[in-house]
Protein backbone atom coordinates (compact mmCIF):
# COMPACT_ATOMS: atom_id res chain seq x y z
CA UNK A 1 0.00 0.00 0.00
CA UNK A 2 1.18 3.70 -0.58
CA UNK A 3 1.50 6.33 1.70
CA UNK A 4 -0.97 8.39 0.35
CA UNK A 5 -3.96 8.96 3.22
CA UNK A 6 -7.27 7.06 1.17
CA UNK A 7 -9.42 7.35 4.43
CA UNK A 8 -9.90 10.27 6.69
CA UNK A 9 -11.93 10.14 10.01
CA UNK A 10 -12.71 13.81 10.85
CA UNK A 11 -14.92 14.77 13.66
CA UNK A 12 -17.54 17.43 14.13
CA UNK A 13 -18.81 18.92 17.13
CA UNK A 14 -22.03 21.00 17.19
CA UNK A 15 -24.29 23.18 19.36
CA UNK A 16 -27.38 23.04 17.48
CA UNK A 17 -29.23 22.34 14.32
CA UNK A 18 -28.14 26.00 13.12
CA UNK A 19 -24.60 25.37 14.17
CA UNK A 20 -24.41 21.78 12.64
CA UNK A 21 -25.31 23.92 9.20
CA UNK A 22 -23.22 26.49 9.38
CA UNK A 23 -20.17 23.91 10.14
CA UNK A 24 -21.15 21.30 7.44
CA UNK A 25 -22.47 23.84 4.91
CA UNK A 26 -18.78 25.54 4.24
CA UNK A 27 -17.48 21.68 3.62
CA UNK A 28 -20.20 20.58 1.50
CA UNK A 29 -20.04 23.80 -0.79
CA UNK A 30 -16.43 23.29 -1.70
CA UNK A 31 -17.04 19.20 -1.99
CA UNK A 32 -19.44 20.19 -4.39
CA UNK A 33 -17.19 22.68 -6.12
CA UNK A 34 -14.23 19.61 -6.46
CA UNK A 35 -17.41 17.18 -7.81
CA UNK A 36 -16.90 14.94 -4.71
CA UNK A 37 -20.37 13.03 -3.91
CA UNK A 38 -21.84 13.30 -0.74
CA UNK A 39 -23.31 10.44 0.96
CA UNK A 40 -25.21 10.79 4.33
CA UNK A 41 -26.38 8.02 7.03
CA UNK A 42 -28.37 9.78 9.57
CA UNK A 43 -29.65 8.73 12.37
CA UNK A 44 -33.07 10.87 12.19
CA UNK A 45 -34.89 12.56 9.43
CA UNK A 46 -32.51 16.52 8.74
CA UNK A 47 -34.17 17.02 5.51
CA UNK A 48 -36.86 19.97 7.44
CA UNK A 49 -33.90 21.52 9.62
CA UNK A 50 -31.88 21.76 6.79
CA UNK A 51 -34.81 23.09 4.07
CA UNK A 52 -35.34 25.22 7.09
CA UNK A 53 -31.90 26.81 7.67
CA UNK A 54 -31.15 27.14 3.34
CA UNK A 55 -33.81 29.56 3.21
CA UNK A 56 -32.52 31.66 5.14
CA UNK A 57 -28.84 32.04 4.03
CA UNK A 58 -27.45 33.44 1.41
CA UNK A 59 -26.37 31.00 -1.11
CA UNK A 60 -27.38 31.01 -5.30
CA UNK A 61 -30.60 28.94 -6.19
CA UNK A 62 -27.97 26.23 -7.79
CA UNK A 63 -26.23 25.40 -4.57
CA UNK A 64 -29.36 25.48 -2.61
CA UNK A 65 -31.04 22.78 -5.10
CA UNK A 66 -27.64 20.45 -4.58
CA UNK A 67 -27.23 20.51 -1.48
CA UNK A 68 -31.35 20.31 -1.00
CA UNK A 69 -30.68 17.03 -3.36
CA UNK A 70 -28.42 15.45 -0.50
CA UNK A 71 -30.43 12.60 1.08
CA UNK A 72 -30.75 14.39 4.22
CA UNK A 73 -33.37 11.66 5.46
CA UNK A 74 -33.41 8.96 8.20
CA UNK A 75 -31.05 5.98 7.41
CA UNK A 76 -32.95 2.82 7.50
CA UNK A 77 -31.96 -0.56 5.46
CA UNK A 78 -32.91 0.38 2.22
CA UNK A 79 -30.58 3.69 2.79
CA UNK A 80 -27.88 1.79 3.91
CA UNK A 81 -27.85 -0.68 1.25
CA UNK A 82 -28.38 2.02 -1.36
CA UNK A 83 -25.44 4.72 0.66
CA UNK A 84 -22.98 1.61 -0.13
CA UNK A 85 -24.68 1.07 -3.54
CA UNK A 86 -23.14 4.37 -3.90
CA UNK A 87 -19.99 4.28 -2.65
CA UNK A 88 -18.75 1.07 -4.97
CA UNK A 89 -20.16 3.16 -8.01
CA UNK A 90 -18.36 6.15 -6.84
CA UNK A 91 -14.76 3.80 -6.79
CA UNK A 92 -15.70 2.77 -10.35
CA UNK A 93 -16.39 6.51 -11.14
CA UNK A 94 -13.23 7.64 -9.80
CA UNK A 95 -14.73 10.44 -7.59
CA UNK A 96 -13.74 11.58 -4.21
CA UNK A 97 -16.64 10.77 -1.44
CA UNK A 98 -17.78 12.07 1.40
CA UNK A 99 -20.19 10.49 4.21
CA UNK A 100 -21.59 12.80 6.80
CA UNK A 101 -22.34 10.13 9.94
CA UNK A 102 -24.91 12.32 12.12
CA UNK A 103 -26.35 10.75 15.61
CA UNK A 104 -25.20 9.79 18.99
CA UNK A 105 -22.22 8.25 20.05
CA UNK A 106 -23.58 4.64 19.64
CA UNK A 107 -24.85 5.29 16.58
CA UNK A 108 -21.90 6.85 14.98
CA UNK A 109 -20.04 4.03 16.19
CA UNK A 110 -21.67 1.18 14.81
CA UNK A 111 -21.79 2.91 11.51
CA UNK A 112 -18.01 3.68 11.42
CA UNK A 113 -17.47 -0.27 12.24
CA UNK A 114 -19.53 -1.21 9.20
CA UNK A 115 -17.71 1.91 7.21
CA UNK A 116 -14.53 0.06 8.65
CA UNK A 117 -15.21 -3.31 7.24
CA UNK A 118 -16.79 -2.21 3.88
CA UNK A 119 -13.02 0.06 3.31
CA UNK A 120 -11.06 -2.95 4.28
CA UNK A 121 -13.08 -5.84 1.85
CA UNK A 122 -12.86 -2.58 -0.88
CA UNK A 123 -9.19 -1.05 -0.27
CA UNK A 124 -7.43 -2.73 -3.53
CA UNK A 125 -10.45 -0.69 -5.34
CA UNK A 126 -10.00 2.14 -3.59
CA UNK A 127 -6.14 1.94 -3.82
CA UNK A 128 -6.65 1.26 -7.43
CA UNK A 129 -9.38 4.43 -8.30
CA UNK A 130 -6.53 6.63 -6.70
CA UNK A 131 -9.32 8.19 -4.71
CA UNK A 132 -10.09 9.47 -1.12
CA UNK A 133 -12.75 9.00 1.26
CA UNK A 134 -13.80 11.67 4.06
CA UNK A 135 -15.88 10.23 7.05
CA UNK A 136 -17.52 13.42 9.11
CA UNK A 137 -18.75 11.95 12.26
CA UNK A 138 -20.84 14.59 13.53
CA UNK A 139 -21.59 14.73 17.11
CA UNK A 140 -23.85 17.18 19.48
CA UNK A 141 -22.61 18.58 22.09
CA UNK A 142 -24.89 18.41 24.71
CA UNK A 143 -25.36 14.65 23.85
CA UNK A 144 -21.49 13.76 23.94
CA UNK A 145 -20.10 15.15 27.18
CA UNK A 146 -16.94 13.32 26.27
CA UNK A 147 -15.58 15.98 23.56
CA UNK A 148 -11.75 14.99 24.42
CA UNK A 149 -12.83 10.84 24.03
CA UNK A 150 -14.14 12.14 20.65
CA UNK A 151 -11.15 14.44 19.36
CA UNK A 152 -8.78 11.39 20.65
CA UNK A 153 -10.48 8.86 18.24
CA UNK A 154 -10.32 11.26 15.58
CA UNK A 155 -6.93 12.54 13.85
CA UNK A 156 -8.85 15.79 11.96
CA UNK A 157 -11.67 17.96 12.97
CA UNK A 158 -14.18 19.96 10.33
CA UNK A 159 -14.21 23.41 11.94
CA UNK A 160 -15.97 26.42 10.02
CA UNK A 161 -13.12 27.09 7.57
CA UNK A 162 -12.03 23.42 6.80
CA UNK A 163 -10.55 20.91 7.94
CA UNK A 164 -8.19 20.84 10.41
CA UNK A 165 -5.76 17.99 11.61
CA UNK A 166 -5.62 17.52 15.65
CA UNK A 167 -2.45 18.68 16.98
CA UNK A 168 -0.85 16.03 19.70
CA UNK A 169 -0.75 18.58 22.19
CA UNK A 170 -4.81 18.90 22.14
CA UNK A 171 -5.36 15.32 22.48
CA UNK A 172 -3.18 15.25 25.74
CA UNK A 173 -5.46 17.32 27.04
CA UNK A 174 -7.94 14.67 27.71
CA UNK A 175 -5.40 12.21 29.69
Amino acid sequence: MNNRILLRKICSIYASDTHFATMIFPFVIRQIGEKAKIVTILEKDETEKIEKILENIGLKTAMKRKIKNIDWGKTNIKKIRKSFKKLEENIVKKVNTDVIVLGNKQFIKKVNDVIDLWFKNNIEEVEAAKIKMNIINCFSFYDNKEIYSILNSHDYILKTYGIEKLAPEELLKAN
